[in-house]
């Protein structure tokens, strides 16, 4: 009979003398190698062990004694060729064990055995049958050609091979880079690096995102040591799925104008940007915001809005509250005067949100304010559009939008007519009207929508949590999102502008603006360019249709 005590040293010592007795007990010499491994004793342990198989016929407990005995060897005294020996024994009664295969593996690596070790290597990847593992299987397989066995072709062959396998995998991609920098084939590297990127930009641009192709990002950023770019794809790719990706916030440094060049999306040029924040006053004159609201005094919410907005240079704010909002922060009504307050319109949802998702909301309402796109964010998408338009219109009558809702672009061009001349407009409104006209792309329509991107963005910059800014969308769509998977994935690819900021925080116009804000040291990466540079000034044309504009504005 054998009973377990407590202390090992106390149970080793008991089982010696009962080893003195009866020499050949197997029970005993098997519990006194588990006790001298315990108490940090290879050899002690190797010793019973050997003396345990000798003595134990073939069987199921002689392969375990085996293995026992392999894995001490291996691990504790350093013997990979006795320790080889026994794997070999073992994987003869159990010849699909991967554990054991991947030892043999690593033991005749040491040994500089190539040949068995790849051929070992081999099985394990035909007998493995999860991707990943497979995956992993193939680049270790491409280690042992390059460096046991001195076989660049094979193993550049095999990286080929899992690339072509695993064509969304970073991990391949990253193996194969390397390896040529290792050849000394850095051209090729890099040409590859730069061929991917392009290829995994317009995939993501043009199909759903998914989180493998924001991994790809990451990593070709990593190849490139472009640390800052490679932590905005990762932060991107944690949000995607449900991970924690917060980084640090600029707060409100980041509605800085200067910031624009880089926010702004493709269709915002640089004269439209300059036209918006010139006219902003007179849309918020001819579309006034049609609610009840009442006048917060006191608040958290409020006490956050007047921090912001001192410090993003918009001066005091007058903050209103109508419960037909939600959780929404919008621009009500800009500055009419120097010194005067700006209106800011809150839905009383707004105070139930997190911090972070309370701040972004916020930052993304005094931009809009900031930019003079509060009455495109107040309109809906399909009024937008024929607003903006009335406004060119209205200084090139030449000029005729295609595809228009002509009601709504004559009520609107009726109303921004007024607007225009209850608050007056700058001599250089009507060669900005001009200039926007030349840079209108096919996707004009869409401005009213990408009037919001530009806000979002530098809102993501202030509060640095990717995260919360979904949330708060969520929140702002009254639509639950998912903490993770499939039901996620499809809510953020359905979410224009959540989506947009997924991709936002991937790009180098995010790494180049997380620089400039100073939240980080600069990449070795080239000063990103303005999104859409400005086109040559188009000749002007006939402003007969422009009302009679009032003195000019006193600043």
């Amino acid at each position: 009979c054998y009973l377990e005590l407590q202390d090992p040293a106390e149970e080793r010592a008991a089982l010696e003398a009962w080893l003195a007795l009866e020499p050949d007990a197997t029970v005993a010499w098997r519990a006194h190698a588990r006790a001298s491994t315990t108490l940090h004793d290879p050899t002690a342990a190797r010793r019973s062990w050997e003396r345990f198989i000798e003595l134990t016929p073939p069987g199921a407990e002689l392969t375990e004694a085996k293995y026992a005995l392999a894995l001490l060897l291996d691990e504790h005294l350093a013997k990979p060729r006795a320790a080889a020996e026994l794997y070999e024994a073992v994987l003869l009664e159990r010849p699909e064990d991967r554990d054991v295969l991947a030892r043999l593996v690593r033991n005749y690596a040491r040994l500089g055995m190539a040949e068995r070790a790849i051929s070992l290597q081999t099985k394990l990847i035909q007998l493995t049958q999860h991707p990943r593992e497979k995956l992993t299987g193939a680049l270790d397989l491409a280690q042992l050609y390059e460096d046991l066995a001195g076989d660049a072709k094979r193993a550049v062959a095999t990286l080929e091979r899992a690339r072509k396998a695993w064509p969304t995998e970073p991990a391949p991609l990253a193996a194969l880079v390397r390896f040529l920098e290792r050849q000394g084939e850095d051209g090729k590297g890099r040409l590859l690096v730069e061929r991917t990127t392009k290829d995994t930009w317009r995939k993501l641009e043009s199909e759903r995102i998914e989180a493998s192709a924001l991994g790809m990002l990451a990593t070709l950023a990593e190849l490139q040591g472009l640390d800052e770019l490679a932590a905005g794809a990762e932060a991107a790719r944690r949000a995607w799925v449900g991970e924690d990706g917060s980084r640090e916030g600029a707060g409100a440094s980041a509605l800085g104008a200067q910031l624009d060049d880089l926010l702004a999306p493709t269709e915002m040029s640089p004269p439209l940007r300059a036209l918006l924040r010139k006219t902003g006053r007179a849309f918020d004159a001819a579309f006034p915001v049609a609610v009840a609201a009442q006048r917060v005094e006191s608040g958290v919410v409020l006490d956050e809005l007047r921090e912001l907005s001192r410090a993003a240079g918009l001066g005091e704010v007058a903050l209103f509250v109508t419960p037909s909002l939600g959780a929404r922060c919008l621009p009500a009504r800009a500055a009419l005067d120097r010194g005067a307050p700006h209106q800011m319109l809150i839905g009383p949802a707004l105070e139930d949100l997190s911090p972070d998702q309370r701040t972004f909301l916020l930052l993304r309402g005094l931009k809009l304010q900031q930019s003079g796109a509060g009455a495109l964010a107040r309109s809906r998408s399909r009024d937008s559009w024929p607003m903006l338009a009335a406004l060119l219109n209205l200084f090139a009558p030449n000029w005729v939008p295609a595809g228009i809702d002509q009601e709504k672009f004559l009520l609107a061009r009726q109303q921004l007519e007024k607007g225009l001349r209850a608050v007056g407009y700058d001599d250089d409104v009507p060669f900005l009207v001009l200039e926007a006209i030349g840079t209108l792309t096919p996707r004009a329509q869409h401005l009213g929508e990408a009037a919001r991107l530009l806000p979002n963005r530098a809102a993501l910059l202030g509060t640095g949590s990717l995260g919360g800014a979904v949330e708060a969308f969520a929140r702002l769509a009254d639509r639950p999102l998912a903490a993770a998977g499939p039901a996620r994935w499809r809510w953020l690819n359905g979410h224009a502008e959540a989506r947009d900021l997924i991709l936002f925080s991937a790009s180098r116009a995010c790494a180049e603006a997380r620089v400039r804000l100073g939240l980080v040291t600069r990449d070795s990466l080239p000063e990103a360019s303005p999104v859409h540079s400005l086109p040559p000034r188009p000749p002007q044309r006939s402003l007969a249709g422009v009302p009679p504009r009032p003195p000019p504005r006193r600043s």
